[in-house]
C-alpha cells in the first residue's frame, strides 16, 4: 500500500473536472427540485444582487388561462398582442324599418321616374341589425301627397277624421298631420321608427317649465307613455285609461 499512488494525483486537471462536474450537476438538482424560497434563500447565500422573490416570480409568472385561450382561438393575432385582453364584441345594433321601406315599396310615397330604381328587400320582420338600403341610381320622386294627408292614408286609425267621429281630443302634432316629428319616414334605430327616445322626445316639446304645475309630475318621474296616449285620447290630457274606456264603450255599442 505504502508504494501505490493514488491515479488520480497524476491527474490533477482531470480531478479537478470531475469535481466540477459533479458539483454542477449536484447544484441544478437542488435548484430544480427546491421550493422558490428555498431556492432564493441558496441563491442569495452564495452570490450577491439576486432579485428580491416577488420580482423574480412576477418575471415568470404564467400567462392567465382566459388570455391563453384568446391567443390559441385567434391564431393570427401577433406574438406582441399574444397576452393582451381582447375586448369583448360589440353587440350589434338593431334597425327598425317602416314596412314600405322595407318591402321596397317606394312607389306607395313617391312618384315614380326614370332615373330612380330600387331593389326590394326581404320582406317580414320589423327590426334588423343592419340598416335597410336599396341599389340603383338616382333620387325618388316627389311625394304622391303632400307630406300631411300621406300619413293619414294608411293610419286612418290616428287621423283627425276619426277623433272628430268619436268626439275624440288629438294630439296636436298627429292632428297637423306632423307625423315626422316624432317618427322618421323609412328607418330609425328606435322602436316604432321614431326620431329619438320617446322621453326625450315628448320633452323637446312639453318642457319642465309647462309640466311644473301639474301635481302628478313634481312626484317620482315616470315614463311618459305609462299615463299618456301619444295619439288620441278622451280630453286634452290623452290619458291612456281614459283613452281604453272610450274605445271599449265603442265596441259594446254604447
Amino acid at each position: 500500500m505504502a508504494g501505490r499512488r493514488w491515479p488520480y494525483s497524476r491527474t490533477p486537471i482531470r480531478c479537478k473536472l470531475l469535481c466540477g462536474w459533479a458539483a454542477l450537476f449536484l447544484w441544478a438538482f437542488v435548484l430544480s427540485a427546491c421550493s422558490p424560497q428555498a431556492r432564493h434563500s441558496l441563491l442569495t447565500f452564495f452570490f450577491t444582487g439576486v432579485p428580491p422573490l416577488e420580482r423574480e416570480q412576477k418575471a415568470v409568472a404564467p400567462p392567465h388561462p382566459a388570455e391563453t385561450a384568446d391567443r390559441h382561438s385567434d391564431p393570427a393575432l401577433p406574438a406582441e398582442d399574444a397576452h393582451q385582453p381582447v375586448a369583448p364584441p360589440k353587440p350589434k345594433q338593431e334597425y327598425y324599418s317602416h314596412p314600405l321601406w322595407e318591402d321596397g315599396s317606394c312607389a306607395a310615397c313617391h312618384q315614380v321616374n326614370k332615373l330612380f330604381s330600387f331593389t326590394p328587400g326581404a320582406a317580414g320582420g320589423k327590426r334588423k341589425t343592419t340598416p335597410v338600403f336599396y341599389a340603383g341610381g338616382g333620387m325618388p320622386g316627389p311625394l304622391l301627397k303632400p307630406k300631411d294627408k300621406l300619413c293619414n292614408e294608411c293610419h286612418t286609425d290616428k287621423a283627425g277624421l276619426r277623433a272628430i267621429r268619436e268626439n275624440l281630443w288629438i294630439h296636436n302634432a298627429a292632428a297637423k298631420g306632423d307625423c315626422l316629428a316624432c317618427h322618421d319616414a323609412h328607418q330609425s334605430r328606435l322602436s316604432a321608427v321614431l326620431r329619438m327616445p320617446v322621453d326625450q322626445l315628448c320633452r323637446s316639446c312639453h318642457t319642465g317649465e309647462k309640466l311644473a304645475g301639474i301635481a302628478m309630475h313634481t312626484q317620482e318621474e315616470q315614463p311618459c307613455l305609462s299615463c299618456h296616449n301619444p295619439h288620441l285620447g278622451k280630453d286634452r290630457r290623452l290619458l291612456t285609461a281614459e283613452y281604453r274606456e272610450v274605445k271599449q264603450t265603442a265596441r259594446r255599442g254604447l
